[in-house]
């Protein structure tokens, strides 16, 4: 429905409007300057081609999948080799989490920000570790991508990402040392952090930059919305943490005659194969490393006389990394569940997130990179004691992809997609009608401040059923013999042509944003706000007007 505001938007060559006139009951909101722009624009572009609205976004969220995968592989690849980062890819996209956004709940928002999750990891490990000229360009688009995708997802994210950057600015610098690789010596350990640091740091604000026309005003103007809504009742945290054994169930199956099947929020059982697997690697890669180190003692740069040296500089990065994917996905996982409660009341903006099982988005995450480390060690292993490694391999591979999605076969059932094809704004309203959700919102968070009193569907639903231009001016304020008659209704302006005989206050049936400007008949006309339902008032002379 948000999408059939946007085609409306871009048919009047309005590309990037920040107001949604027909929602709100045709009252308007500003649901575009707070809803992230990435799934609606996507999805106007591959409308374009002629397909409906509702295949559209549907095309969107199958390039979602594809950056999922592709992703997660590319990154997994860095760490790990390209067999690890499979089944990684695998891990990412077949969990249960991941199917029933795609679904059951549909917060497609949420489901194009975790796709980028990895892609970011990618670009800026490269950014960082190499400073190649493709990486300046991958790593800000890639953050400025999830940045328009999903808030929720970016706030989640940043923690993890902040972390693993410092730690990557670290090692890189300690594994450039001269002592342990001569030859890519580019100066002091303190020369070398600064420079990553630089590269991380200028990447980073470039796509805030980027992202800027869509976070800046949503963040700037979040007091002049109604966003303490989304904290209370149904969407209190407290009411939405997910138990341990539900967080550690088995695949069940769905109830496939129910049009919402019950649909477990769990990390999904490969996931758990992989986080288990990447944590019993953890401990390989330590004695490995250790052995390394022991039997290195004293030996100089890494070469084919010195094997324990190279294998010391081989096992660092995948088991510091093993390490941090471990540790966070304990966060993660910690943070869904009720024990968690304490942190959730403490910690700033926390609450915003309103469902804790949100955090089994960056903890499937973890849990896919741990899947690759735990194959990694067995790739390392096989390789070690045969010569037929490759066949292996292959097999090996090819029973966990299967495993992998074999398991996650219950939830790739036949979905129930409502057929919409293009709505209309009169599809809109009465979808805001049948739902309750005010302006496509869960609790009309989305509202202008001024508007205490939500608006009511009766006042311009006949216009909207008749699909004639919507009565903005209320006809109840009109004096005897005056008319009035709405000529433009556009996502930036609205037209109304109005003949009274006498003076009359006029009452606009549409709410108060900042930045509105009234004109009459070209000219700036003074201005006030209706208390409680926020609408536009002014005094109209006699005479004939726009």
């Amino acid at each position: 429905m948000r999408q059939v505001e946007l085609n409306q938007a871009w048919a009047e060559g309005n590309f990037y409007p920040r107001w949604g006139t027909d929602l709100a009951l045709g009252h308007g909101m500003p649901i575009f300057s707070y809803a992230p722009p990435l799934l609606y624009q996507a999805t106007q572009l591959v409308h374009l081609t002629g397909l409906p609205l509702d295949e559209s976004m549907k095309g969107v969220l199958v390039f979602g999948f594809a950056l999922y995968s592709t992703g997660m592989f590319l990154f997994a690849r860095r760490l790990y080799g390209a067999y690890p980062a499979l089944v990684a890819a695998a891990v990412y996209v077949y969990a249960p989490y991941r199917l029933r956004e795609a679904y059951i709940q549909g917060n497609y928002g949420q489901f194009m920000g975790l796709a980028f999750y990895p892609l970011v990891f990618w670009a800026f490990h490269g950014l960082v570790t190499t400073g190649q000229a493709r990486y300046w360009f991958a790593a800000p688009l890639a953050l400025a991508g999830l940045l328009f995708s999903h808030n929720i997802s970016s706030m989640l994210f940043m923690p993890v990402f902040a972390a693993y950057l410092v730690i990557l600015i670290l090692l890189t610098a300690w594994q450039r040392r001269p002592a342990i690789n001569p030859e890519r010596d580019r100066g002091s350990p303190l020369s070398q952090i600064a420079v990553s640091f630089f590269r991380a740091a200028a990447a980073g604000l470039i796509g805030l930059g980027i992202a800027a026309i869509f976070w800046l005003p949503a963040f700037g103007e979040r007091y002049d919305i109604k966003l303490e809504g989304i904290t209370q009742g149904f969407f209190d945290f407290r009411e939405n943490f997910i138990g341990l054994a539900e967080l550690l169930s088995p695949p069940l199956p769905l109830d496939l005659a129910a049009i919402n099947p019950e649909f477990p929020l769990g990390l999904g059982l490969p996931q758990l194969a992989g986080a288990l697997g990447g944590l019993l690697a953890l401990g390989v890669l330590a004695v490995w490393q250790w052995q390394g180190k022991s039997g290195a003692e004293g030996a100089a740069a890494p070469s084919a006389a010195n094997p324990a040296r190279t294998e010391r500089v081989r096992f660092l990065e995948p088991l510091v990394n093993t390490a941090f994917f471990a540790a966070f996905l304990l966060l993660y996982g910690f943070l869904a569940v009720p024990a968690s409660q304490v942190v959730w009341e403490r910690v700033p903006l926390l609450d915003l997130t309103e469902f804790p099982w949100r955090m089994l988005g960056p903890a499937i995450f973890c849990a896919a990179v741990l899947s690759a480390a735990g194959f990694f060690v067995l790739a390392t292993q096989i390789s070690r004691t045969t010569e037929k490694a490759t066949r292996y391999l292959n097999v090996a591979l090819g029973i966990s992809l299967f495993i992998v999605i074999a398991l996650n076969g219950y939830y790739l059932y036949s979905s129930q997609f409502i057929p919409w094809g293009t709505p209309t704004p009169a599809d809109a309203f009465a979808y805001e009608v049948r739902s309750g959700a005010i302006g496509t919102t869960s609790t009309g968070e989305f509202l202008p401040r001024w508007a205490e009193q939500h608006p009511q569907p009766d006042t311009l639903w006949p216009d909207y059923e008749a699909s004639r231009l919507p009565q903005v001016l209320d006809p109840a304020m009109l004096p005897a013999g005056a008319s009035a008659q709405t000529t433009a209704y556009l996502s930036e302006a609205i037209a109304i042509a109005i003949e009274s005989p006498q003076p009359f206050r006029a009452v606009l049936r549409s709410l108060y944003w900042p930045g509105w400007q009234l004109y009459l008949n070209g000219r700036p006309l003074p201005f006030d706000i209706t208390p409680d339902t926020g609408l536009i008032q002014a005094t109209i002379p006699a005479g004939q007007h726009t």
